[in-house]
């Protein structure tokens, strides 16, 4: 690999609508095909949800009375990188990102989206 792509991340990106329809879907050339579905599962995990992935993951350790939070819908993904989408105070939809080495780096792209659209997490 040269020096000019040694940090280049193969990640797909998922946009969803509040009800959780996928609107946008972004893959990059030679992102793993497991990426498309994972960044989709995280938008509608967060969409649904109305808060980040990582943070619902935590929240389901906690207490296992929310495990169950798991296995509500079948397209629900609780890993880090999905971020919902707010817009003011409305909550409009979510983003999911997929394929990067850890769940941290998928929500520092999920959130780099998120400011270049201006809308808050």
């Amino acid at each position: 690999m040269t020096e000019q792509f040694r940090d280049l991340v193969l990640v797909s990106v998922a946009i969803v609508a509040r009800d959780g329809a996928t609107k946008v879907m972004l893959k990059a050339d030679g992102s793993g095909p497991h990426t498309g579905a994972s960044a989709a599962g995280k938008a509608f995990t967060s969409a649904a949800m109305g808060r980040d992935t990582a943070g619902l993951a935590g929240f389901i350790a906690s207490a296992p009375e929310n495990a169950g939070l798991r296995d509500m819908d079948a397209r629900m993904v609780i890993q880090g990188g999905g971020l919902p989408i707010r817009i003011g105070e409305a909550l409009v939809g979510g983003i999911g990102v997929g394929g990067a080495p850890s769940g941290e780096i998928d929500a520092t792209c999920a959130t780099a989206g998120l400011t270049a659209i201006g809308a808050a997490e």
